[in-house]
């Protein structure tokens, strides 16, 4: 099931945003509890947490039927085409190194 998929890219997203895993714990096993029965409070910079924050949660939702249903449903809500793809990497690097 692909929805699996989407749940790592907005966990992936997550972290590439905010420099910080959607989790933290002091063991393999508490990480994943987290995983499947935590959730996240997600936090991002204003200029991003109304327009990603919102795909963020939908992607990491716990139950599947929740989610997007496919890695193109999750690229429309995006708004990003294939060819869009490099300047989204690099918007994101500008954000790291200021």
């Amino acid at each position: 099931d692909g929805r699996s998929d989407i749940y790592s890219i907005g966990c992936v997203l997550y972290e590439c945003l905010t420099c910080e895993a959607l989790f933290s714990g002091n063991s393999i096993s508490d990480i994943l509890n987290k995983h499947l029965a935590g959730q996240p409070k997600i936090e991002l910079s204003p200029e991003l947490s109304s327009s990603l924050g919102p795909i963020i949660e939908k992607c990491i939702s716990k139950s599947a039927s929740d989610r997007f249903q496919s890695v193109a449903s999750l690229r429309a809500a995006l708004n990003v085409e294939d060819s869009d793809s490099v300047t989204v990497g690099a918007t994101v690097r500008q954000m790291h190194t200021g």
